[in-house]
């Protein structure tokens, strides 16, 4: 459901894409999220086909987790001017702990 890749370069720690994917064999919808030290791209398709790409420079982006003392982590969303872009959606809460957790340290990285 959630992959990952992260690479050195440098001794820097540089986040290079989380593949998610709905693993029910019905639905085909899929983000794709990149980031490299000057851009963070969102591509996200439907089940239906349709794709969305939003990208954002990782300085100025902020990750809001929305998170529920029952059910933990609901909700990952990364805001930037404006943008208010919903990632993970389909993701058990486990799943969107991971998300938010990996994107953090991410974007720590990318601003230092």
């Amino acid at each position: 459901m959630l992959a990952a890749a992260a690479r050195r370069i440098a001794g820097k720690a540089q986040f290079v894409g989380v593949d998610i994917q709905d693993t029910d064999s019905a639905a085909r919808a899929y983000e794709d999220i990149r980031m490299t030290p000057n851009l963070l791209s969102v591509r996200q398709v439907s089940a239906k086909g349709a794709a969305r790409e939003t990208a954002f420079n990782p300085r100025w982006v902020r990750l809001e987790k929305t998170e529920d003392e029952l059910y933990g982590v609901t909700r990952v969303a990364l805001i930037s001017r404006g943008i208010f872009l919903i990632v993970g959606a389909f993701l058990p809460p486990l799943y969107k702990s991971e998300l938010a957790k990996r994107l953090a340290q991410a974007l720590a990285a990318a601003k230092r």
